[in-house]
C-alpha cells in the first residue's frame, strides 16, 4: 500500500534514519519533505515506520524525530540482545519492539526504538529489507571500545575548547600533548599534519596566528618568538659535554709553545661593534722613521684551541656559523671559547695566526710573513670610536689608526684599479634594548672605520690564499666572474647604480683551484679571518696552522672540499633565517609608522609595478607605477600596510 500524501514516516536514506512528510508515492519510490526547500527520494521498501499522522508537514516530521530521540534515552537493548544473541535470525523493528516492550507497542515507542537502533551497540541494520541482526560478542566488544573512544574524544574536545577559548584548566599531560600539536600547526601552517586535528578539536577552522597568540598567552612562546629558527631546527643551547669541554680548556700550556712568536709588545686593536664579545681579529701598525710601516693582521687561533674531530669541533661543524639577530646571538662555540679564551679580549694573552705586512712609504705591500703567535690586544674599539679618533689629531691613537687607514685606502685603490666592483650598501642596524625598545639606524658602509677593517681582512685573506697556493696546501678558494659595467659609467644616481651593478653581479663560486675574484679585484682569495664565527674559516685556518707548526695537514683535497661545500649549503639557509629575522624586526619597527611618507628612488619599471628603494630604511619594494617617473628619479611613498607576522609590507605613491 502506498504512503498517504503528507503522512509522516521514518525511513532510511543513505544509511541513516530520517523522518519526513510524504509529498508523493509512485513507482515504488516516495518523495519526502525533510526541511524547508529540502526533499529526498527513497525506495518505498526503505520506509521503516508510518506514523499515520498527516498534519504538520516537514515541521511535524522534525517534531516526531525529536520525540523519538527523547524517548530513546531510556531504552537499553542489552536485555533484548542477551535473549537473541545466539540466533542467526534477522529481526524486524516491530519484532524487537514486541520483545522489548511487550504487547500493544505504540507508534511513539516504535519510533524511539528505531532511533535507538541507529546508535545501538547490540544490533546492526541490514542493508536490504529493513531488518536488524544481533551482533556477536566480539562485535559488541569492538563497538563498546569504539564508543568509549568516541566518548573520550568528545570529552577531550570539550576540555580542549574550554582550555583554548576560555583559558580553563586542564591536566599537564593533556596540555603538553595539545601544545605539541598546536606548535606543529603554527610552524608548518597549511603543510601541518595536525591541521585536521586542530580544526576538529577547536570545532572550526582556526587561523595559525590565533593559535600562536594562545600559546603566547600560556607562556609557551614569547610574543616575538623566532619561528623560522625553530623551523630550521637550528641548535641553540650547547650540550653539557660541549660546555664542559670548553670550560676545561687551559690556555697557559699553549702560550708556552716556543714555536709561537711573542708579539705581545705590538699595539693590537680589535675593532668591532660596541656590543660584540667574540672578537676574532685585531690589527696593529708600527711606523718607522723612513715612513715604511709594519702592519699586522692578527686572527685568533681557534685551530690551536679546538682539535679536529673533538666533541667541541663536531658541535661547531653541525652549527657551521654563529648567528646574529637583532634580539639575540647564537655563537658557534660555547661562551667560554667564543667570548673568552678564543676572543681577543684587551689585556689578555691569546693564541693567534699573525700576518705581518711590510708596507713601503708609498703604501705598496712589499712582503708578508705568516706566523703562529701570542698577542695581547691593547684595546677594543667600536667603529664609531675609530671614526671619531680618525677625525681627532689630538687623540693618542690617531697616528696608528691613520696609518692603518692610509694603507687600507691604498689597498682599496689598488683593487679598484685591478677591476674590483665598488658597491657599498648602507648597513641596517636594528637592536632591541633591555626594555624591549627597537633601535634602528643606518651605518655608512664606506665610513673610514669600515674601510679600515674590511680592507685589512681582504689583505689577510688574499695573503692566506697566496700562501696556500705557493705551498700546495689544499684549501677551497672563492672565485667570481666580474660583470661588464661599461654601460653604467654615466649613471649619476648612486642608489640606481648600486642596484644595477648588483643585478649584474654573478654568484661567487668555490673551487680547489684558485681563479680570479672579479668582485674583489684579486687573483686568488679564500676566507680565514673569522674562525670563531664561521666553520669554513676554521677549516682553512687549520690547514695553515698545521703547515706552520710542521704538523700533518688535517684535510686532504677531498675532505676539505666536502667540509666546506657541505657547510656552505647550510650557511645559505642560515643567512636566509638571519635576513628573515631582520625583516621581521624592521616591520615591527615600522608598525607604528603606517601612513608616514618616505623618500625613495625609482630603480626599475616593470610590467605593472615599479621597483623603488626607500632611502630612510635602505629597503627595496614594488609600488604602483607613479606617473612620469623614470629610474633614478626621486619619489615619495606612503606606508600603507605592515604585518610582521606575515612578513607583509606595502608602500604606495604618496
Amino acid at each position: 500500500m502506498g504512503i498517504a500524501e503528507n503522512e509522516i514516516a521514518f525511513f532510511r536514506y543513505r544509511n541513516r534514519l530520517m523522518a519526513g512528510a510524504c509529498l508523493s508515492s509512485r513507482g515504488g519510490k516516495a518523495r519526502f519533505a525533510t526541511a524547508p526547500k529540502e526533499t529526498v527520494i527513497t525506495p518505498v521498501e526503505n520506509v521503516l515506520l508510518r506514523t499515520g499522522e498527516t498534519a504538520g508537514g516537514w515541521k511535524g516530521a522534525v517534531e516526531w524525530m525529536s520525540r523519538a530521540e527523547a524517548g530513546s534515552e531510556g531504552i537499553d537493548l542489552e536485555v533484548a540482545w542477551e535473549l537473541v544473541r545466539d540466533d542467526a535470525d534477522v529481526w524486524t523493528a516491530q519484532g524487537l519492539a514486541d520483545l522489548y516492550f511487550g504487547k500493544n507497542v505504540t507508534t511513539e515507542q516504535l519510533a524511539a526504538l528505531l532511533f535507538r537502533l541507529e546508535r545501538d551497540l547490540y544490533f546492526e541494520a541490514e542493508r536490504r529489507g529493513g531488518g536488524y541482526r544481533a551482533l556477536s560478542d566480539e562485535e559488541v566488544h569492538a563497538r563498546r571500545a569504539a564508543a568509549a573512544r568516541e566518548a573520550a574524544r568528545i570529552e577531550e574536545m570539550a576540555r580542549f575548547q574550554h582550555w583554548f577559548y576560555e583559558s580553563g584548566k586542564a591536566s599537564p599531560e593533556s596540555v603538553g600533548r595539545w601544545v605539541s600539536r598546536l606548535k606543529d600547526y603554527v610552524l608548518n601552517r597549511e603543510k601541518s599534519v595536525r591541521t585536521g586535528w586542530v580544526e576538529r578539536m577547536a570545532g572550526a577552522r582556526v587561523d595559525p596566528r590565533i593559535v600562536f597568540n594562545r600559546l603566547v598567552r600560556d607562556g609557551v612562546w614569547g610574543p616575538d618568538e623566532h619561528l623560522d629558527l625553530i623551523r630550521a631546527e637550528a641548535p641553540v643551547a650547547f650540550p653539557a659535554a660541549v660546555i664542559d669541554a670548553a670550560d676545561g680548556l687551559r690556555l697557559a700550556p699553549l702560550l708556552d709553545d716556543r714555536r709561537r712568536r711573542d708579539l705581545t709588545d705590538l699595539p693590537v686593536y680589535a675593532i668591532d661593534d660596541a656590543a660584540t664579545t667574540d672578537m676574532d681579529d685585531g690589527v696593529s701598525v708600527l711606523t718607522r722613521a723612513d715612513g715604511t710601516r709594519h702592519v699586522g693582521v692578527h686572527i685568533t687561533d681557534v685551530a690551536g684551541l679546538v682539535p679536529l674531530d673533538s666533541e667541541t669541533d663536531r658541535e661547531a661543524a653541525s652549527r657551521v656559523s654563529s648567528l646574529y639577530f637583532p634580539d639575540r646571538k647564537i655563537p658557534m662555540f660555547p661562551e667560554a671559547l667564543s667570548s673568552d679564551l678564543g676572543s681577543l679580549r684587551p689585556g689578555e694573552p691569546r693564541l693567534a695566526l699573525s700576518q705581518l705586512f711590510e708596507v713601503s712609504a708609498e703604501g705598496t705591500v712589499e712582503s708578508v710573513d705568516i706566523v703562529p703567535s701570542v698577542i695581547r690586544c691593547r684595546e677594543k674599539l667600536s667603529y664609531e670610536a675609530v671614526d671619531g679618533i680618525l677625525e681627532d689629531p689630538s687623540h693618542s691613537l690617531h697616528g696608528d689608526l691613520s696609518a692603518l687607514h692610509a694603507v687600507a685606502e691604498w689597498h682599496c685603490m689598488e683593487r679598484l684599479h685591478n677591476g674590483a666592483i665598488d658597491v657599498e650598501h648602507p648597513n641596517r642596524r636594528i637592536g632591541i634594548t633591555a626594555d624591549g625598545e627597537i633601535e634602528f639606524s643606518l651605518q655608512d658602509g664606506r665610513s673610514p672605520a669600515n674601510l679600515l677593517v674590511s680592507e685589512m681582512m681582504v689583505m689577510a685573506n688574499v695573503a692566506t690564499a697566496r700562501y696556500c697556493l705557493d705551498r700546495n696546501i689544499p684549501v677551497v678558494y672563492r672565485t667570481q666572474a666580474a660583470p661588464d659595467l661599461a654601460e653604467f659609467s654615466d649613471v649619476e644616481n648612486e642608489v640606481l647604480r648600486r642596484y644595477r651593478v648588483l643585478r649584474r653581479m654573478r654568484r661567487a663560486s668555490m673551487s680547489l683551484t684558485p681563479d680570479r675574484h672579479g668582485g674583489l679585484g684579486v687573483a686568488a682569495y679564500c676566507q680565514a679571518t673569522s674562525p670563531l664565527r664561521r666553520y669554513t674559516d676554521l677549516a682553512v685556518q687549520r690547514q695553515v696552522a698545521a703547515f706552520l707548526l710542521d704538523r700533518p695537514l688535517p684535510y686532504d683535497n677531498e675532505r676539505i672540499q666536502r667540509v666546506v661545500f657541505e657547510a656552505e649549503e647550510r650557511v645559505r639557509s642560515l643567512i636566509r633565517i638571519e635576513r628573515q629575522r631582520e625583516r621581521y624586526w624592521l616591520l615591527r619597527y615600522l608598525q607604528g609608522r603606517i601612513g608616514d611618507v618616505f623618500e625613495a628612488v625609482a630603480l626599475e619599471a616593470r610590467d605593472r609595478t615599479m621597483r623603488v628603494e626607500v632611502l630612510e630604511i635602505a629597503f627595496q619594494t614594488d609600488i604602483r607605477p607613479p606617473v612620469n617617473v623614470s629610474p633614478g628619479d626621486s619619489v615619495s611613498v606612503r606606508l600603507g600596510r605592515c604585518d610582521p607576522w606575515l612578513g607583509d609590507i606595502a608602500f604606495s605613491p604618496a
